[in-house]
């Protein structure tokens, strides 16, 4: 495996070692999942569409109806 070396800031190298001792066996094992996950984030915000917000789309077609249809003209109909 390549090895890599970076240097982190101390609250973040603080936060590390918080995960490690809550979620992880080792620090090795931990940064290899966080890099593993980011990764995974990152690329899948660029290759999945946005979703679309059907609300947002359609919302010009919409009308309140507590007010009438579009075309009630104030017509009034009787059965």
């Amino acid at each position: 495996m390549p090895m890599v070396e970076i240097e982190i800031p101390d609250e973040v190298r603080s936060e590390l070692e918080h995960l490690v001792d809550e979620e992880f066996m080792n620090q090795e094992e931990a940064i290899e999942q966080l890099l593993r996950e980011g990764l995974r984030t990152y690329t899948r915000e660029f290759d999945e569409p946005e979703a679309t917000d059907l609300s947002e789309e359609y919302a010009s077609n919409m009308w309140d109806t507590a007010e009438g249809t579009p075309t009630d003209e104030g017509d009034d109909y009787t059965l």
